[in-house]
């Protein structure tokens, strides 16, 4: 069960609808912020790109076995970005303020679902060593 939705988008000056769903456990989350005050805010962390582990071939990663099984690894950052300045290339999140993150739709779901100044905590595995991180949010630019 979820909402249809239609979107009216600008691509090439030429208007075009998309047409997309929104999963019911986003909408039950998502409620609460629109009676508060109208507007839904999305957190975000710019400059970091993921992919889910299971899709990453295994001679990136040694231990390819515990990988598949969980995480989002990183495959890009950019530079003086807070995805740069938090994460490196080949970290493997598995968890955001304690949700299992399982894969990259997982990732940017828990992250738009957190209001924009908020603490993500964040745990990872870089290198082979388990960090704990905390990151403040930032607004998406895109807003509903």
């Amino acid at each position: 069960v979820g909402l249809n939705l239609q979107i009216m988008a600008y691509v090439r000056d030429k208007a075009d609808r998309f047409y997309i769903a929104v999963p019911s456990e986003d909408i039950i989350r998502l409620i609460p912020k629109l009676a508060k005050g109208g507007v839904i805010r999305h957190g975000f962390i710019p400059g970091v790109t993921v992919r889910d582990s299971a899709a990453i071939p295994t001679a990136d990663f040694p231990d390819k076995k515990r990988l598949i099984a969980e995480g989002v690894v990183v495959t890009g950052t950019e530079p003086d970005t807070l995805g740069g300045l938090t994460f490196r290339q080949k970290d493997l999140i598995l968890e955001i303020n304690g949700m299992p993150i399982a894969d990259a739709v997982g990732f940017m779901r828990e992250i738009m679902h957190q209001d924009p100044g908020a603490i993500a905590h964040i745990k990872l595995i870089r290198a082979g060593t388990v960090i704990e991180s905390s990151i403040k949010l930032e607004e998406h630019a895109h807003g509903m």
